[in-house]
């Protein structure tokens, strides 16, 4: 998948959108670091090959940068909340942590051998992020996109996401899936690789994993109440899960990679 990102910038609207609903993770650092679920390596190497120095942009409290840095590679990270960043650098504080976005990425050019994103590039503007990554990238180096948690190609995950609502509002699924834009400005074609494993989870811990999504963040405080209940109302009855204090949630990380000119 080749394209020309630079007639692809965000209209205002969609531009405001994207701002507050990654704005939203502000308010659940330590819940995001939590209950959300960590990437496993292999999917991380895959995506930056032999890459050693590697930007986490939008790297949250550092899902990514965990892995990065079990494979050994060098890590800075940028994300526009410094709340995120404070758990990230909690963990690991070695790791250089700034406060930046796709967009506007503070880093020198020609200054990473790679650059992921996990489960954020939905949120950045592709042509100005594009541009931003063809000047910190390395000739040669690689973009890794992923998105990492329950596998919503299985039935009863798919139901339970779905959550089940009847108003307007909630039409819409609670996290929506959307296929990655390709960034442009010389980028190569895009490669995509799906990673499956399993989470030994209990209700409360997948209720929880489910209210880190900015729909569920921003809802009203009655919308949250009732898809909770909603919720565990499901897990109480779905045969993969009913009378069960712990069961196993399928997981998928769907990976996608491509290299700069």
């Amino acid at each position: 998948m080749t394209c020309d990102a630079d007639s692809r910038h965000d209209t205002p609207q969609q531009a405001a959108e994207r701002a507050r609903r990654a704005a939203s993770f502000e308010q659940i650092g330590a819940d995001y670091e939590r209950y959300r679920p960590d990437q496993p390596d292999e999917a991380t190497a895959w995506m930056v090959g032999e890459a050693h120095h590697v930007l986490d942009l939008a790297a949250g409290t550092g899902k990514l940068t965990d892995s990065l840095l079990r494979l050994g590679r060098q890590v800075s990270a940028v994300d526009p909340s410094a709340t995120m960043l404070a758990e990230l650098s909690r963990k690991h504080p070695g790791v250089p942590c700034l406060v930046g976005t796709g967009e506007s990425i503070p880093l020198p050019d020609d200054s990473v051998d790679a650059v992921v994103v996990g489960s954020a590039w939905q949120w950045m503007d592709p042509a100005s992020t594009g541009a931003e990554l063809a000047r910190v990238l390395r000739p040669g180096g690689r973009l890794g996109l992923s998105w990492n948690g329950p596998d919503r190609s299985v039935d009863w995950i798919a139901a339970l996401y779905a959550g089940h609502r009847d108003d307007s509002e909630s039409s819409r699924p609670l996290i929506r899936t959307q296929e990655p834009e390709h960034p442009g400005h010389g980028f190569g074609p895009m490669e995509e690789m799906s990673f499956r494993w399993s989470r030994t989870m209990t209700p409360a811990q997948l209720l929880a994993e489910l209210a880190t999504h900015s729909t569920w963040i921003l809802a009203t405080a009655a919308m949250r109440e009732r898809w909770s209940e909603n919720a565990l109302r499901f897990l109480g009855n779905d045969p993969h899960t009913a009378g069960r204090q712990q069961f196993s949630v399928p997981q998928r990380v769907r990976a996608y990679r491509c290299r700069a000119a």
